[in-house]
């Protein structure tokens, strides 16, 4: 097995991430890649659902390869507004709920 670094390198490097992990879908989605998940119910293909909407990416959870090839590129310019909004969403919560915890 990789280092994680060597691991998170390899997405930061990459120019097309195909993958059926959740964590891949994720690193990819941060790192902006241009990428597609190919099914895989056993390993959690639920969460890679939600998270893909989350962002407006379901079109990106494909069966097979051939669907794949028909994808558009994906334009980062809105999903990184919305992982903005996302993170001060979450940043706010949190800091509330620590403040109520004083």
């Amino acid at each position: 097995m990789p280092s994680v670094e060597i691991w998170l390198a390899a997405f930061r490097d990459a120019d097309f991430v195909v993958t059926d992990s959740f964590h891949a879908c994720v690193f990819s989605i941060l790192f902006q890649k241009q990428f597609v998940v190919i099914g895989n119910q056993f390993r959690g293909s639920t969460r890679m659902q939600s998270l893909l909407e989350m962002f407006g990416l379901s079109s990106r959870l494909v069966d097979n390869i051939e669907e794949a090839q028909r994808l558009d590129e994906i334009d980062y310019n809105a999903i990184s507004e919305r992982l903005s909004l996302m993170r001060e969403k979450s940043t706010s919560f949190l800091l509330n709920s620590l403040m109520n915890k004083l």
